[in-house]
């Protein structure tokens, strides 16, 4: 309900891609990565929980509701500390990197909010699969400077593997999703193209 599946995940993946470019960030990194991605989270689902305005679809949302106070209190901490190791012990490219990033992730959610309330088909898989693989390997690639074939092909693999996973998400909440008004690709153009998709991909990503 808090997302905390969601960070250990992304803490995984930065370590997994760190391995994979053979660097060591910073434990301000981490800190700021964690921080970063439950606020992020957190605040999405505030603003769901919100705009359904108690019609409650998902269990996430009802929680986010109904305790919108405590976790808007931790959120607010949280960014105030974590700017703190930012402004003082990040590196001035992770920091550019950090905020670009973020300003990406608020044209999505601004732009999906509208397409949402418009009833028109938004590819949200797809941004949500390159955003969230910008954000595991974005830091060390930058930090790293170059970049080789071999972990091209590993970046391109874990993109692959995150879009079956998003897109799984969309094939098993479809009902939930439709009453919700999310423009979903099951939503929009059913459950059998989302499994075909799905095995699609996941072809794709065996042969690499």
């Amino acid at each position: 309900l808090v997302s905390l599946d969601i960070v250990f995940g992304v803490v995984c993946g930065s370590y997994f891609a760190s391995r994979i470019f053979e660097i060591t960030p910073s434990i301000y990194f981490w800190i700021t990565l964690v921080s970063a991605v439950w606020v992020i989270y957190t605040a999405d689902h505030l603003l769901d929980g919100i705009r359904t305005k108690k019609k409650f679809v998902f269990e996430t949302y009802r929680f986010h509701f109904d305790n919108r106070i405590v976790l808007m209190s931790i959120g607010i901490v949280t960014v105030l500390v974590s700017s703190i190791f930012v402004l003082f012990f990040l590196e001035k490219e992770l920091i550019i990197y950090g905020v670009s990033t973020f300003v990406l992730v608020i044209i999505y959610l601004f732009l999906n909010n509208i397409f949402r309330k418009r009833r028109r088909f938004f590819p949200k898989e797809l941004i949500i699969s390159a955003l969230y693989s910008w954000g595991i390997f974005g830091g060390v690639l930058i930090l790293k400077g170059n970049v080789t074939f071999f972990q091209v092909l590993v970046i391109a693999n874990y993109f692959l593997l995150v879009s079956v996973n998003v897109l799984l998400f969309s094939y098993f909440d479809s009902e939930e999703d439709r009453v919700s008004h999310f423009n979903t690709l099951t939503v929009n153009f059913g459950k059998k193209l989302t499994r075909r998709s799905i095995f699609f991909i996941l072809a794709i990503a065996f042969l690499i």
